[in-house]
């Protein structure tokens, strides 16, 4: 076999070889890009849990004012309350939802809305996020 042959074939298992690497490369990173998305999108899933939670909260807030269940000045919507958190559909990983309703005229309420009997309401609602395994 001429020489020029078996070099050709040598040069050609570097190129394989190259090709290879850079497959391989590429697909490190395409992983990489893909497993950031999916914790990112977990870490949002359980933002907007907490969100509607929260929201769920004042409307339960508003509930109780209608019926003239809720003193103003009340704090109490936490697990030590468990007034969502009994049911089965309640996500996990929220672990308080706080409603504080304040009277009218205060420093922390200068301007209620008339529609909520002059109290504001508000709302918070902690969660917690751990990284998905």
């Amino acid at each position: 076999m001429p020489e020029s042959a078996f070099n050709k074939r040598g040069i050609v298992l570097f190129i394989v070889l190259g090709m290879l690497m850079v497959v391989l490369a590429l697909t490190v990173i395409i992983l990489n890009i893909i497993n950031n998305q999916f914790r990112l999108t977990h870490h949002q899933t359980s933002r907007i849990q907490a969100h509607y939670a929260a929201q769920a909260g004042v409307n339960y807030a508003l509930d109780r004012i209608r019926v003239a269940t809720w003193t103003i000045g009340q704090n109490c919507w936490t697990t030590a309350c468990s007034l969502l958190s009994d049911d089965a559909d309640f996500p996990p990983n929220i672990t308080a939802v706080n409603i504080i309703i304040r009277p009218a005229n205060t420093s922390q309420c200068p301007n209620p809305p008339v529609s909520n009997g002059g109290a504001c309401i508000s709302a918070t609602a902690t969660y917690t996020w751990t990284v998905p395994s």
